[in-house]
């Protein structure tokens, strides 16, 4: 679990994928419109996620994501919680 900062300039923040692009069914996470948020992102299974690679059709995912978002001034990136070794290798980037 992390939680950081970043600015809207446009006054829109959406979810992307590299692989499948914007997601479509997820809400605006800057409902504020432009300004300064901090989001918390709590990831769960992700190095099960990583050993499995893929799912077929009938699998249930494996990996569990819970974004929190609200206005708030930028601060330094806090970690809150860490399990995974996938959540480290992204955060060493």
């Amino acid at each position: 679990m992390v939680e950081t900062s970043f600015i809207s300039t446009t006054g829109s923040a959406l979810v992307t994928s590299w692989e499948d692009g914007e997601a479509e069914d997820l809400p605006d996470l800057a409902p504020n419109g432009p300004g300064s948020y901090r989001v918390r992102v709590h990831a769960r299974g992700c190095d099960e996620g990583r050993a499995k690679d893929r799912l077929g059709p009938d699998d249930d995912p494996v990996e569990v994501y819970l974004l929190q978002v609200w206005p708030a001034p930028a601060a330094e990136e806090r970690i809150i919680c860490q399990t995974d070794q996938v959540g480290d290798e992204w955060r060493q980037l």
